[in-house]
């Protein structure tokens, strides 16, 4: 089968892009947490640390479940939706 050049090309700007925002948003949180609450970076390493288990939990547990019961193209758009939310929240913090 030939390899679908215009997907890979789609996925891995997106893939890019959210990292990029991805990127901006952890170094925008830590100087927000400083600047509003005092807390340094040990702090923010644990809020971070905290989230990290929290997301590996939910993959773990319900990656699986949630593929099979939706599709796999179906699932990757929850998720995508799901990012987005996140980051548009964050911005209106």
């Amino acid at each position: 089968e030939a390899t679908r050049w215009r997907v890979v090309v789609v996925v891995g700007l997106g893939s890019f892009l959210s990292n990029t925002a991805s990127s901006c948003l952890m170094t925008c949180q830590a100087l927000w947490l400083k600047e509003v609450f005092g807390w340094t970076s040990l702090h923010f390493g644990f809020v971070m640390m905290a989230t990290s288990v929290l997301g590996l939990t939910l993959r773990t547990l319900a990656y699986d479940w949630l593929q099979r019961k939706l599709g796999l193209m179906r699932c990757a758009s929850f998720g995508a939706l799901l990012s987005t939310a996140a980051y548009t929240g964050y911005s209106l913090v």
